[in-house]
Formats: C-alpha cells, sequence, structure tokens
C-alpha cells in the first residue's frame, strides 16, 4: 500500500524537516528507509533535508552515537542522490573527497610543525572542502537589517567549581554505574553534569531514567537503588514545599543566577523596553537597561530547559 502511495503521490519535491531525527532513513537496511529512497528516487522528484542541529567535530565514546560516522552517512546518501551522466564531471559531488579533506586538515593540526606558510595551506584545504560540500548543501544565515547590530553575543564565563559540585559528579557516575548492564551506553557523561544540576530530578527520558524504571520492573534491588539515588545531588521535596532557597546546584547555574535574579530580575513583571518613551521607576530605574535585555540561551538538551525553568521560576 505504502509503495503504491508513492505513485499516486508524484513528488515534486520531498521536504525533510529536523532530519537528523530520522537517520534510519537515509539507509536502506529498513523497510522505512527503502520506502523513502522510492519515494525520492521517483521520477525527477528533488529532496531536500532541512536541520538546525550541527554535526560535533567530535564525540565521545559515553555518548553512545558518533557524529562523525552521522554526518559522512548524510553525505554518501546525497552522492547517491546527486549523480551526472559523465562520472568526471567536476560537478559530481564526492564523500571520499570530503572524507580526504578532513583527515588532511587534521594531521595538519596534529602534526603539522608551526611555520609561517601553515595557515596558508590549511585554508587551502579547508577551502577545497568547502566547495565540495556546498554542492549538495548549503547554510542559510540571517541577513543584516541594518547597520548597528540588534543583539550582541555575551559569553560570560562560569564561577569557581565548588567541592560539592564535584562531589555531586562522583555520585552521579556511580548512580549510572549502579544500574548499568553490559549492553548500555551514555547513561552518565560529563556534558549532562555540566549543563544540567540536580540531573537525575529532570533526566526523564534520557538513557539513565529508562535503565531506572527498567530495573525497578526487573524488581532489582530497590533497597540499594535508593541508597544510590540519595547520594545524588538531587531537590528534596520538603525544600520545595517549604519555599526554601535552592542552590544553583553548578558554577554555570550560579553565574546565570548572579546575572538575572540577584540583579532584581524576579521583581520586574515584564522586559523593560529598549527604547521607553516614560521615565522608569522602581525595579527598572534601579536596573541598568543592559542588565535588563532580552536573554536568549542556548541550550543542547531537554534537560537544561526543564532545569533552568524550574529553578530560574522558582
Amino acid at each position: 500500500m505504502a509503495q503504491a502511495s508513492v505513485e499516486t503521490l508524484e513528488p515534486d519535491l520531498i521536504i525533510v524537516d529536523e532530519f537528523q531525527r530520522f537517520t534510519s532513513l537515509l539507509r536502506d537496511d529498513n523497510e522505512a528507509g527503502r520506502l523513502f529512497h522510492e519515494l525520492c528516487d521517483y521520477g525527477n522528484a528533488k529532496t531536500l533535508l532541512l536541520s538546525a542541529t550541527p554535526f560535533k567535530p567530535f564525540t565521545r565514546a559515553a555518548e553512545g552515537e558518533s557524529h562523525d560516522a552521522g554526518f559522512l552517512e548524510t553525505l554518501h546518501t546525497l552522492e547517491l542522490g546527486n549523480p551526472t551522466e559523465d562520472s568526471d564531471d567536476e560537478r559530481n559531488f564526492s564523500t571520499e573527497k570530503v572524507r580526504h579533506g578532513l583527515t588532511k586538515f587534521r594531521d595538519l593540526l596534529t602534526l603539522r610543525d608551526v611555520g609561517a606558510t601553515s595557515a596558508v595551506v590549511d585554508r587551502h584545504v579547508v577551502d577545497d572542502v568547502r566547495r565540495e560540500l556546498l554542492k549538495v548543501m548549503s547554510r542559510s544565515e540571517r541577513p543584516v537589517v541594518s547597520v548597528e547590530p540588534m543583539n550582541a553575543e555575551c559569553v560570560a564565563q562560569a564561577g569557581q567549581v565548588a567541592a560539592a559540585d564535584l562531589v555531586g559528579y562522583a555520585h552521579l557516575r556511580a548512580a549510572a554505574e549502579a544500574v548499568a548492564t553490559s549492553t548500555s551506553h551514555g547513561l552518565m557523561s560529563t556534558e549532562y553534569w555540566k549543563s544540567a544540576p540536580y540531573f537525575i530530578n529532570f533526566c526523564d527520558g534520557y538513557k539513565l531514567a529508562n535503565r531506572i524504571k527498567d530495573l525497578v520492573d526487573e524488581g532489582g534491588d530497590i533497597a540499594e537503588l535508593t541508597s544510590v539515588l540519595r547520594k545524588t545531588q538531587h531537590l528534596k521535596d520538603g525544600e520545595l514545599t517549604a519555599f526554601k532557597p535552592v542552590a544553583p546546584g553548578n558554577a554555570r547555574m550560579q553565574t546565570l543566577v548572579d546575572q538575572t535574579l540577584d540583579r532584581g530580575w524576579w521583581k520586574l513583571l515584564w522586559v523593560p523596553p529598549s527604547l521607553p518613551i516614560r521615565h522608569a521607576r522602581g525595579a527598572v530605574r534601579r536596573g541598568r537597561r543592559h542588565d535588563q535585555a532580552p536573554r536568549v540561551l542556548v541550550v543542547e538538551r531537554d534537560t537544561e530547559c526543564d532545569c533552568e525553568s524550574a529553578q530560574l521560576r522558582g
């Protein structure tokens, strides 16, 4: 039925948004992938893959995924869908050329002798990779609408890491090791600990939470599990119901609190105007305008949004 639907659709353009969530479609070793390839190969149909999620140049084994392999797999799919009649045509895209260029660039960064011509050599390698990639992909940028920038990037260094933060990291790793099996990978990483304090409270949907649930369902040692989890850095019901102050939990969150709540932002009903037509009073007047400008927090994980929202709102 699904294959017959491809003939009925007669697609001219197939757009896949957030394609990084459906990488199995790029392979033909599964039913959904084979159907997707049939859809893309229909007649003269064109396929556009969209994503705002970047591929990272380095991933740790604990993360359970390889962005390098995923990137090259995506390029190979694009190569198969971008042939020309002449195999020597310069317009042909080659995944192998990109692989070779990235390997050469890595070697230059790690093995080269620093010299006067090194920067020029690196630029040539980067330009070759860029030209090859532009055959199958592009990156859209927000256009400049005025001479004066409408926003500014503020990079704030986090404060000192407290001893309690390191103890919390050790207990979180211990909890992950206590529930891990020989086949479970990526239950906990340093990035989780750095990104979200009280991770154990906000890990719903992550491998660690799923593994804990599985252990309970399997009838594991609940007493031992409870003992391990109680040692982790976590929010306590009694403190929350009593409306007691909640410690930021790590240096990154402490810096964010220092720049917002501790400057009186909690007293504001709304964000102060950038170009006020009336004189401000109260908390708005006491605060400096650039300190109260709207801010966009760039986060990589759902747990960061939940954690920051819960702590700052609370």
